[in-house]
């Protein structure tokens, strides 16, 4: 099995740091920080957890974000530029 950027986050690797998980289903994470770090819930246990959970991070030490399906099959890698700051759809 190849390994992917998201399988090596997932173990642990590549420099990343999991601080954000919602377990498996149709729900979206409760946090409203707008991926600033400073929303903390639940108990962080893993990737593979059945609920929801995020740690405090420094965004200023984030240059990029990874976000993936539990299993891998899905995932981006984008830079923090290009997902944080606030949009609200406008007519």
């Amino acid at each position: 099995v190849k390994q992917t950027v998201c399988h090596e986050a997932a173990a642990g690797q590549g420099g990343w740091q999991l601080v954000r998980h919602v377990g498996p289903g149709n729900s979206w994470h409760p946090a409203t920080d707008q991926l600033t770090g400073s929303a903390v819930y639940g108990t962080p246990s893993g990737p593979t957890s059945s609920e929801a959970w995020s740690v405090k991070f420094d965004l200023g030490e984030v240059t990029e974000f990874l976000f993936s399906t539990g299993d891998c099959q899905k995932w981006l890698v984008a830079e923090k530029s290009a997902v944080v700051g606030f949009y609200a759809d406008a007519p």
